[in-house]
């Protein structure tokens, strides 16, 4: 199972982080596509990282962009270590989305065959996710196309899942929708603040997991999905952000101080 670290916005990161982020065990980066200021640094850098793979998220402001992105990867010699995943965690309340999004993943698979395309991953196998899924597979995804999910926990252990009985049914589910095309798992991780949310009888508590839990759950899900023949695991992410007040702010392998957590040792161990 390859393993992946959702580092960067579309900036370089330099070679100093990315032989950390190799260290750690990591053989890829998933990030934005590249911005206009550093595109070509960002181009430039993949390029030369030669061990290094990358999974692009292209969000639906840069639809009209993937031609001139197709065109770098080509002119680059990246179009085997690098993928395009097209519009990561769509609106599961969308009704339209489903059609809309496979109808896209159409286009992209028959335009640019030479490309691998990863179907946007839902957050959570949750009964919303999991009925976005099915619609959208159900509409026509090619299988060609890569199927990707983001089984965020942020409440939860490993070993419980939201919508079916238990993890192996969930994976189980997830091989017959996606009915032999590759899957990988694009996003994933646990943060560390305060999380509100509502337990039985709507009752609303507030949860906080520990670094030790972090390290203790991932090296977990990392054994679920190995188990269950996943290709590709990413973990979100590098760093931890600069606003407390945000949870998304609390999920980095790295401190503020740029000292590590613990649960950067469990990919560490695999390396």
């Amino acid at each position: 199972m390859d393993l992946y670290l959702t580092a960067g916005f579309g900036e370089p990161l330099g070679s100093e982080t990315l032989a950390l982020i190799r260290r750690l065990g990591f053989c890829g980066i998933k990030q934005d596509l590249p911005d206009a200021v550093h595109q070509d640094a960002v181009w430039r850098e993949l390029e030369t990282e030669s061990w290094l793979k990358a999974i692009l998220l292209a969000k639906p402001v840069h639809i009209d962009q993937l031609s001139a992105v197709v065109h770098e990867m080509r002119t680059r010699g990246l179009v085997q270590r690098t993928a395009v995943e097209v519009i990561g965690e769509p609106d599961t309340n969308d009704q339209t989305a489903p059609g809309l999004h496979a109808a896209l993943m159409r286009v992209l698979a028959i335009t640019y065959p030479d490309i691998t395309w990863v179907l946007g991953g839902v957050s959570g196998l949750h009964k919303r996710g999991v009925e976005f899924l099915k619609a959208t597979m159900a509409a026509g995804v090619p299988h060609e196309v890569v199927v990707s999910v983001h089984p965020y926990r942020t409440t939860r252990t490993p070993d419980d899942p939201f919508y079916f009985r238990t993890r192996a049914d969930e994976f189980a589910w997830l091989k017959t929708i996606a009915d032999g095309r590759r899957i990988w798992s694009t996003e994933c991780g646990w943060h560390t603040a305060p999380h509100l949310y509502t337990s039985c009888f709507f009752i609303q508590r507030t949860r906080t997991w520990t670094e030790d839990q972090v390290e203790t759950f991932t090296r977990r899900e990392l054994a679920l999905h190995r188990d269950a023949g996943i290709e590709v695991f990413a973990w979100f992410q590098f760093n931890d952000g600069d606003l407390p007040e945000f949870h998304e702010h609390h999920y980095g392998l790295r401190r503020l101080d740029g000292s590590l957590k613990p649960v950067a040792d469990v990919f560490r161990s695999l390396a």
